[in-house]
C-alpha cells in the first residue's frame, strides 16, 4: 500500500477513534468509530476516488469488518492506538514465558538509532513462524520499537518473505489528551 500520514486521536473508554488522513494518499478522508455507537459501524467523511460515483466529502457508514472497510489496511479501526499494540506484545511476551513457540522468537537488540526519532529507542526482533499470523502465511520478522522514557510501542515494522508488509510509526504523542464525546461526534466534528 502507499505511505499513509494520518492524526490519530483514540479514547479508552468508550473505545473512540477519529483517524484523519493528512498526506497525499486519502487527503481529505476522515473516520471515527465509537464502540457501541452509530450501529458499531465507522463513519467516514470519503476522499476523492474512495467510492465510484461519491463526490469527495460525502459522509458514509460502513462496518469495520467489512471488506471494503479493511482494504486499505491490514487491522480494522477497532485495533488502532497502543492498546492493541501493547496487548498484542503482552501475549508474545506470556507465549514466550511459557515456551509456546507457535509465536515465534524474540531477540533483544538494545538501544537503537532510529532516524524516526531523536532520540535512541529499544528494538526487539520477533521471528514469525509460517501461519503464526493469518496475515503471514509464509511467517516473517516483525522490529518492535519502544520508547525508552514511557515504554510505548513507537514504531513496528513487519518484512515477510516478499518485503517490508507493515510500517506503523506513532510520533508527535500527546498524552494525556483531554477528549469528550464531541471529539468523536461527527455531527460536531464534521460540522459546516
Amino acid at each position: 500500500q502507499p505511505e499513509e500520514l494520518l492524526k490519530v486521536h483514540v479514547r479508552r473508554e468508550p473505545y473512540s477513534v477519529h483517524l484523519v488522513w493528512l498526506g497525499k494518499e486519502g487527503k481529505g478522508r476522515e473516520a471515527i468509530y465509537v464502540k457501541g455507537k452509530y450501529k458499531n459501524e465507522m463513519q467516514l467523511l470519503l476522499a476523492a476516488g474512495d467510492l465510484p460515483f461519491f463526490p469527495a466529502g460525502m459522509r458514509y457508514s460502513i462496518s469495520p469488518d467489512d471488506a471494503l472497510a479493511k482494504s486499505k489496511s491490514r487491522h480494522p479501526i477497532t485495533e488502532t492506538g497502543f492498546g492493541p499494540i501493547i496487548e498484542s506484545f503482552g501475549r508474545l511476551a506470556t507465549g514466550i514465558e511459557k515456551g509456546d513457540a507457535r509465536a515465534g522468537t524474540v531477540k533483544y537488540l538494545g538501544r537503537v538509532k532510529r532516524e524516526e526519532f531523536q532520540a535512541p529507542v529499544e528494538a526487539v526482533l520477533q521471528i514469525l513462524p509460517a501461519n503464526s499470523d493469518p496475515l503471514l502465511p509464509k511467517g516473517g520478522r516483525r522490529f518492535w520499537y519502544f520508547d525508552v522514557n514511557t515504554g510505548l510501542p513507537v514504531l513496528y515494522i513487519t518484512h515477510d518473505p516478499s518485503g517490508e508488509v507493515e510500517y506503523y510509526c506513532h510520533d508527535g504523542i500527546i498524552w494525556p489528551a483531554p477528549m469528550d464525546d464531541n471529539d468523536f461526534n461527527p455531527e460536531r466534528v464534521w460540522k459546516k
